[in-house]
């Protein structure tokens, strides 16, 4: 019993982090997609920096080429349209795997979700002050203006019957 207790307490704990984990989950998610977008657009409106390769242009009577052969110019633009390409790439993996992980923990949250809805207002309120922002038995009693052993003796209810709907 008093394992399954433990194991309940770190449920409940690991629920309230993977709930914060998902909002930084879903910050990041905006945060690459806005990436992909800028460098998409990037492309679309040629706002491609060549400064370095129009230095190095050699434009004598010598050098210059028929219109058959690739210019310097193009070659770089080409280059540097391939690392944006590259760098789309990379952050389009990164979108997809940072939504499969939220998709994953949002399955985990809907699991605990169902068993907190069957709890009374106050015993969720003690189970969010409690495991959600990790208060101690004192500070939990103190917000709820009861005493501790009433607040111990209401955790000790939830747990088990959190403990008897998981079996």
């Amino acid at each position: 019993m008093v394992n399954m207790y433990s194991r309940v307490e770190g449920m409940l704990y690991s629920h309230y982090k993977r709930k914060k984990r998902i909002d930084s989950l879903k910050s990041r998610l905006i945060r690459i997609e806005n990436r992909i977008e800028r460098l998409r657009r990037d492309i679309k409106e040629c706002n491609i920096d060549l400064e370095d390769t129009m230095k190095a242009i050699d434009y004598s009577r010598d050098s210059i080429q028929n219109g058959g052969v690739t210019s310097n110019i193009e070659r770089e633009l080409e280059r540097a349209v391939d690392v944006i390409i590259k760098e789309i790439e990379y952050n389009i993996r990164d979108k997809y795997k940072t939504k499969s992980k939220i998709t994953n923990l949002e399955k985990q949250i809907e699991n605990i979700e169902l068993l907190l809805e069957e709890l009374t207002e106050e015993e969720l309120t003690i189970v969010e002050l409690k495991y959600g922002e990790q208060l101690n038995d004192r500070e939990v009693s103190e917000r709820l203006y009861m005493a501790r052993s009433t607040m111990q003796r209401k955790k000790g209810s939830i747990i088990e019957f959190i403990i008897n709907k998981c079996k």
